[in-house]
């Protein structure tokens, strides 16, 4: 790991340097400065380089966390805190105004930084032959600038012109960030401008990623008619979903009714697949039907709907976005990244899903065993969803993109039945395909399901996707180790178990700010075989060039009535430098001294738990932008629990066909045994002696009238 030191000559003592050395920790190194003691009151010479238009550009570093009365005291004194780079710093602007530094010591303030103009070019930029789109020629690169969001993007550019004369502004992505072109020998020279907080490659672009899964994901225990037992109706009616791939959709009769607003152009049918899996309605083949046929579909090429943000989830109500595509392999937390952050903070029922990628038998993430392939930045914000693809059996497919991100987050964050799916292609045909691109939709239309279910309970009224973002990892089925993993995230999707949380109201909500801890009561009933408790919130945008993308940190355990005993979450932690070993190493249970400051989601596991009230405590860590509201979800597994969830009642079966059967059960010991009966009087046995960890069955249905 780089570091570098800032040496100075002159120094008076600003502030106290008890707490230890602040690191600004970059994805270029970590940055330390040995003479905090200096700032532009007392070394103007030094910070001449910081200044533009009456403002010191500067990273402002604090002895622990600003308080909300520090940031408001600092910001009457005319200082902005711009963003947050960890640790303990933001990238703010001091007015060349102002005299009384004193003043910083009060406000824990560490140092006075100047920003170390390197420290600024993403690592990437040196190697052409990792992105290979963002190479116009030999010397001319395709970038994203970051830029000081104080300042308008018309006068940055015109800034950034002077500065750099062969500087080619081409767009802007975000309100902080634009795209242009400029030779590496003046990269450097850009990075210097003061306005320029970051540079990276211009996004990669989209590539596309190669009725037993709605069994698999439960789906078709809510999305049932009057005839069935147990007959929710939920079917997605009324959730609008936009979904980005290659173009045109249709014609088909599955579709009838069911797509508002088509795409244009048309490069294939992998839109056509994916678009079938989120709402075919099985009109042409009933065995065939999609997870949400009541839901809305609106067709876009590539990622163009995420451009129409705002305007469409104002004005057409679109709360849920599917995107089946790929671009660049362990891109991390990049400015595509912070923009879907930005958008999932900024419109609260907004949720974004995306397939975690299909480069799971490769090393693209430098290590062995298909390890970092998450294949996107927009898949690697904290917000969002990315998906794995598992066999309907649930075994993990060979091909399905792994975590962790770059900065050891967990994805893909859960995961759906992607392989052998059956599913609509033009002209009222169906296909066979496989990948976390058949996965992704899975999982948006089960969402666009708890969203229906959500607002039947709730007057109509939308959720916040980071609640169900929330009960649906909370409420999937552990696979692989015990608790999360790099591989299945949280699990395969559980729809059933999701929409009885709702249905329960096994959720809550609050806000903590920073330094305090709010604490909740938990009720737990007797017969509980393991609980599972989730804290997640929808985390402030990151800086793009940070080495870690968490801004608010929370941490939670939870006690007993006694306080005797102290339950605490699960952690996983792929280690400083990843191998194959650590990335496929179990979650760990934490403790008082080791706690996750990288993820914005944390589930406690109380096995065996006691009947009786539980205390739950959400402690505020590190909130830099708050206050910071979060979700908490409660999910039960009884002791001896076995529910039958496909068949359920109602179904009819063609002697000799293939049928597999699915249950639902808690931990056990004994062995299952399967029976029917075509009379409901007498039971016939169809097979006995099925291993405790066993969830399925497949059964020939035997040639008998009933």
């Amino acid at each position: 790991m780089r570091k570098l030191f800032l040496l100075f000559v002159a120094a008076t003592l600003m502030g106290s340097t008890s707490y230890g050395q602040v690191k600004v920790r970059l994805k270029t190194g970590e940055f330390v400065n040995t003479q905090p003691q200096l700032h532009p009151g007392n070394s103007s010479t030094s910070f001449q380089a910081c200044l533009y238009e009456g403002n010191y550009h500067v990273w402002l570093q604090f002895n622990q966390i600003p308080t909300d009365a520090t940031k408001q005291a600092l910001a009457a004194a005319g200082i902005r805190l711009l963003q947050y780079v960890p640790n303990n710093t933001y990238i703010a602007t001091i007015p060349a105004t102002f005299s009384d530094y004193q003043r910083l010591a009060q406000w824990q303030v560490y140092s006075v930084m100047a920003p170390v103009s390197y420290a600024k070019i993403d690592p990437t930029l040196r190697d052409a032959s990792s992105i290979q789109w963002a190479v116009l020629n030999d010397t001319i690169r395709k970038v994203t600038v970051v830029i000081d969001k104080s300042v308008a993007t018309t006068q940055a550019v015109q800034a950034l012109q002077q500065w750099v004369p062969e500087f080619k502004y081409t767009a802007a992505t975000a309100a902080d960030a634009i795209e242009a072109e400029v030779s590496m020998r003046n990269i450097e020279l850009l990075a210097k401008h003061p306005l320029v907080h970051y540079i990276e490659p211009i996004s990669a672009p989209a590539t596309i990623e190669d009725i037993q899964a709605t069994t698999a994901h439960r789906n078709t225990n809510v999305n049932t008619s009057d005839n069935f037992v147990r007959g929710r109706k939920l079917n997605g009616s009324g959730v609008v979903i936009t979904m980005g791939d290659d173009g045109f959709v249709g014609p088909h009769v599955d579709f009838a009714g069911r797509i508002e607003v088509n795409a244009i152009g048309n490069s294939g049918s992998h839109g056509d697949h994916v678009a079938g899996i989120i709402t075919g309605a099985g009109n042409w083949n009933p065995t065939v039907v999609g997870n949400a046929p009541g839901a809305t579909l609106r067709v876009y090429d590539n990622y163009n709907d995420l451009n129409q943000i705002p305007n469409i989830y104002t004005f057409n109500n679109v709360r849920l976005t599917s995107h089946s595509l790929g671009q660049s392999c362990n891109a991390g937390y990049n400015t595509d990244a912070r923009n879907h952050d930005i958008q999932l903070r900024t419109y609260p029922a907004l949720m974004h899903v995306h397939s975690a990628g299909n480069s799971g038998g490769e090393t693209c993430g430098g290590i062995s065993g298909g390890w970092r392939t998450i294949t996107g930045g927009l898949k690697a914000s904290k917000n969002s969803m990315a998906v794995a693809n598992v066999t309907k059996t649930d075994a993990i497919a060979g091909t399905s993109s792994k975590g962790p991100t770059p900065d050891g987050r967990i994805k893909p964050d859960i995961a759906a039945v992607g392989t052998n799916v059956n599913s609509t292609q033009p002209s009222n045909l169906y296909t066979l395909l496989s990948g976390t691109s058949m996965a992704c939709p899975a999982v948006t239309g089960n969402l666009a399901v708890l969203y229906q279910a959500f607002r039947l309970r709730n007057n109509g009224n939308d959720p916040n996707a980071g609640l169900i973002k929330a009960i649906a990892l909370n409420t999937a089925d552990d696979l692989g180790n015990p608790g999360p993993d790099f591989t299945f995230g949280w699990g395969r999707i559980n729809t059933l178990r999701a929409v009885e949380c709702i249905e329960q109201n096994r959720y809550l909500s609050g806000t903590v700010t920073q330094g305090q801890t709010v604490t909740h009561n938990i009720n737990v009933p007797a017969n509980v075989a393991t609980a599972k408790i989730m804290t997640y919130w929808v985390d402030p945008e990151a800086f793009s060039g940070a080495a870690v993308a968490l801004v608010n940190n929370i941490n939670t355990r939870v006690t007993n009535a006694g306080g005797s005993t102290v339950y605490h979450p699960w952690i996983m932690d792929a280690g400083l430098i990843p191998t194959a070993f650590s990335c496929a190493a179990p979650a760990v249970v934490g403790s008082e001294f080791v706690t996750d400051n990288i993820n914005n989601v944390e589930q406690v596991q109380l096995d065996n738990p006691a009947a009786g009230n539980y205390t739950l405590s959400v402690r505020g860590e590190s909130i830099t932008d708050g206050p910071q509201t979060y979700f908490v979800v409660i999910e039960y597994y009884y002791n001896n629990n076995v529910r039958l969830v496909y068949p359920f009642g109602g179904e009819s079966f063609v002697p000799g066909e293939l049928q597999r059967i699915r249950w639902d059960a808690s931990a056990v010991s004994a062995t299952f045994a399967l029976d029917y009966t075509t009379d409901g009087a007498t039971w016939l046995p169809i097979t006995s002696n099925l291993s405790s960890s066993t969830r399925h069955f497949d059964w020939t249905v035997p040639s008998i009238t009933t």
